[in-house]
């Protein structure tokens, strides 16, 4: 049964669709024309730019995936529904099956 939204449910609810637009739309489609690509691939002749190229994309990835999470669990709070936390520091993990998501 959806809750009744108070002052701070709008509050935290704006601010997760505003931090979670800004992860996707800003920062991982910034991230998106440094990665990988098969164009960037087949022009690098360097390691280290290699490197860095790796790192962007899974920079990329990560604030994708952070960002819709986060997208997910503000219109949740919109609607009254309290979603729980699912994306906890995955690449701090030293056991991606341990996650700590519950029932996992």
């Amino acid at each position: 049964m959806p809750l009744t939204l108070t002052n701070d449910d709008w509050w935290i609810a704006g601010s997760r669709l505003f931090v979670g637009l800004f992860k996707k739309f800003v920062i991982a489609d910034l991230l998106a024309f440094l990665s990988l690509s098969n164009i960037l691939v087949e022009q690098v002749k360097s390691t280290g730019w290699m490197w860095i190229f790796l790192y962007a994309y899974a920079f990329r990835i990560y604030f994708d995936f952070s960002g819709y999470t986060d997208i997910a669990i503000g219109m949740g709070r919109l609607m009254g529904i309290r979603l729980p936390e699912n994306f906890n520091a995955p690449y701090l993990k030293s056991n991606l099956l341990n996650s700590g998501i519950p029932g996992t």
